[in-house]
């Protein structure tokens, strides 16, 4: 008994620790995010009723299946709207990112998407089997986007849903926003006819000739850069490698190293269809999609953005001979509902991103990465 009243009064003595939840909650709501310091009050409050459910009941196992209870809501909690973890499966980020990285992703920055159905809440998809609807890639809920501590910015190395396969989780750099003009000319990245200058840690395929094998491991070792592939013509090894800004700016001074170029990728690039001629090197010009942004239907806008009036939007668009039509109804226009971006992997020429399946809406990104673990 003297346990149990010793507990109601810890119960009790519960003031300055709402009155801080009260003073984060206001913190948040000023900078933005009010739903977090909301959250965290209903977390605390649920977390207070198990402690006095626990002093009630006194029953071991009642007691063990809250605790547990408790720490699976809040870990999906902290999931949906806080943090995940992600492992790095490629080399498609390198040089800032290797394959094996253990990295932790924010929700905070952006704000986190609620779930659009059963399937998008850890642990509960286990257990929840996918309707029709859904197997079609449409939401069951509507998405809803909690506010961030802030916008989407270029340069930004994103976590998001690959549009096109949506179990696939991928993390590249955003290289272009929502109303941006994007053109890549010979991998060169121009936004708004201004070419963008690539982070250090960008990386392009080169070829160069290379006389000494064993000067050039001792290069390879000094300078980091992996050969990809090297062949013999006569007293001259032809080489293939990766580099990035710093790697190029070295190399090409040195003297051992003859005949450094560029390798352009000429790989077909979205949206493939007739009309275009897109390479992963050499794409556009053409404007990213914004929400309110209105495109006459044709030829060219027909190609270029079905794939994501499908997949993002949700709209059926078809072509009858001149005629366009939207969800069976004939239009001359569609106007896009959501915003997106247009993402690169810093390993140019080993990197799955925007050039081959195109844009990735708002609502498909997860959030930013903010620290590696390992």
């Amino acid at each position: 008994m003297k346990n149990k009243t010793k507990n109601l009064k810890r119960l009790i003595k519960v003031s300055p620790i709402i009155a801080g939840l009260l003073v984060l909650g206001l913190i948040f709501a000023i900078i933005g995010i009010w739903w977090l310091g909301l959250s965290l009050m209903l977390i605390y409050t649920a977390y207070r009723l198990v402690f006095l459910i626990r002093i009630l009941r006194e029953n071991l196992f009642s007691n063990l299946l809250l605790n547990f209870s408790f720490i699976v809501v809040f870990a999906i909690f902290c999931r949906v709207f806080i943090f995940e973890v992600f492992i790095i499966p490629s080399a498609s980020m390198e040089d800032a990112l290797f394959s094996g990285n253990i990295i932790l992703v924010s929700k905070l920055n952006y704000g986190p998407n609620l779930p659009r159905s059963p399937s998008e809440i850890p642990w509960i998809n286990l257990f929840y089997k996918k309707p029709a609807p859904e197997k079609d890639n449409q939401p069951i809920w509507n998405v809803k986007h909690l506010s961030g501590f802030s916008e989407i910015k270029r340069g930004d190395i994103t976590v998001f849903k690959r549009p096109d396969k949506r179990n696939n989780y991928l993390i590249k750099r955003c290289m272009a926003l929502a109303g941006d003009k994007l053109q890549i000319v010979d991998s060169k990245v121009f936004i708004n006819d201004k070419i963008v200058l690539q982070p250090a840690t960008v990386k392009k395929d080169f070829y160069f000739s290379c006389t000494n094998t064993a000067q050039l491991k001792q290069l390879s070792e000094e300078w980091g850069f992996v050969i990809k592939s090297q062949e013999q013509l006569g007293d001259t090894f032809i080489v293939r490698t990766s580099l990035n800004r710093v790697q190029h700016a070295a190399l090409k001074n040195l003297q051992e190293i003859k005949d450094l170029k560029s390798l352009i990728n000429n790989s077909k690039a979205y949206p493939r269809t007739k009309g275009f001629s897109f390479t992963a090197d050499n794409m556009g010009p053409f404007i990213v999609p914004f929400k309110g942004m209105k495109v006459l239907l044709n030829d060219t806008t027909y190609n270029l953005y079905r794939a994501i009036l499908k997949s993002a939007e949700h709209v059926s668009l078809k072509r009858r001979g001149e005629n366009y039509y939207i969800n069976g109804r004939a239009e001359s226009s569609y106007t896009f509902k959501n915003n997106y971006f247009f993402m690169l992997g810093d390993n140019r020429d080993d990197s799955s991103d925007s050039r081959f399946w195109g844009y990735v809406a708002a609502h498909d990104i997860l959030g930013k990465h903010v620290i590696t673990i390992f």
